[in-house]
């Protein structure tokens, strides 16, 4: 029964990472990642909504094959607000790949986050993955916080906070994530609710 309930959260902690996904399949990270299907503030329509976005997105990107070997390109989706993260050799792919995402429908904002330069190397990828890990272990850990009403991406040490929270718990899973190891820089790319 143990290994059954381990392969059903698998798929759960893949689909909940984005494109950064992490390896780890160790207590806190199946914690989290069930955490997040009980406390995620989107409708089931919404989310799904959000995984077609970002689907598209990702398509469309790797069907520019100089884009698709040259680029590397993490693309997450909450509630229509929609981070493009990674690396890129030039301003013009940078561009184009934000012109691409613009073409998708769905999306409500748009944050190009990429940056201009060689893309990571898989050690530091796995970095990010484990700095993803800490950060929704620190948040879930946080006494009264519902770490899952966040989303969190770290691409090269950059942590990226999404989702639909108070003004409040912004500011206070800002700080939690900025004391995480690791972490370079945390960006809050959150949709402010009235405080509750």
């Amino acid at each position: 029964m143990k290994y059954l309930k381990l392969l059903i959260l698998i798929p759960l902690m893949i689909n909940l990472q984005g494109c950064v996904t992490a390896a780890l399949v160790g207590g806190t990270a199946a914690g989290v990642a069930a955490t997040s299907v009980i406390y995620d503030k989107r409708s089931h329509s919404v989310a799904e909504k959000d995984h077609q976005i970002r689907k598209a997105i990702i398509v469309q990107i790797n069907n520019q094959t100089d884009l698709h070997n040259q680029c590397r390109v993490v693309v997450n989706s909450y509630n229509g607000w929609v981070l493009l993260a990674g690396q890129a050799p030039t301003a013009a792919m940078k561009q184009q790949i934000e012109s691409i995402a613009n073409n998708v429908s769905g999306i409500k904002r748009l944050y190009n986050e990429i940056e201009i330069r060689p893309v990571i190397s898989h050690s530091a990828r796995m970095q990010d993955e484990w700095i993803t890990t800490k950060v929704k272990s620190t948040l879930l850990g946080h006494q009264g916080f519902k770490s899952a009403e966040i989303n969190v991406t770290t691409e090269n040490g950059i942590v990226y906070l999404q989702g639909i929270v108070t003004q409040q718990q912004g500011e206070k899973s800002a700080v939690l994530a900025s004391d995480v190891s690791g972490v370079r820089k945390v960006v809050k790319l959150f949709e402010y609710a009235p405080n509750q």
